[in-house]
């Protein structure tokens, strides 16, 4: 598979000066090694693999596919870093309500952002609004 130059649009080249910029010795060596022919210079292999699910998903609950994606290991060290991170900021500012963060408000942090992603209200307070018509 050749990918010819020819394809590209250059209608709209008006303000492009190809001498815009000053040359020195070694830029013309440079120059020299470029090929004018990119189809001796590029090789694109065709893609013939298997695209899409490698795992098999039926039967997972929201939760299985949930954790297919997001390991526990990733969930221990997002707590670690975000701990470490507020320690941080706490050595130069003091903080007396701060405590370490658990794995499971780390976990439940993603999942509260994930549903604000799947029903976009126009105010943060709706989504802990008790009206139906605003409910997941």
């Amino acid at each position: 598979m050749c990918i010819s130059v020819s394809t590209v649009n250059t209608e709209d080249l008006s303000d492009f000066d190809p001498y815009e910029w000053e040359t020195n010795n070694e830029e013309e060596e440079v120059n020299e090694q470029w090929n004018s022919n990119i189809c001796d210079a590029v090789n694109v292999n065709a893609f013939d693999r298997r695209s899409g699910p490698v795992t098999d998903v039926t039967g997972k609950s929201a939760l299985g596919f949930f954790k297919l994606l997001f390991k526990d290991e990733h969930f221990d060290r997002i707590t670690v870093e975000t701990n470490r991170c507020a320690q941080q900021l706490i050595a130069e500012k003091a903080d007396p309500l701060w405590y370490e963060t658990t794995v499971n408000e780390i976990r439940a942090f993603f999942a509260v952002n994930i549903l604000f992603g799947n029903k976009q209200l126009s105010e943060i307070h709706a989504y802990w609004s008790r009206n139906h018509f605003l409910a997941f």
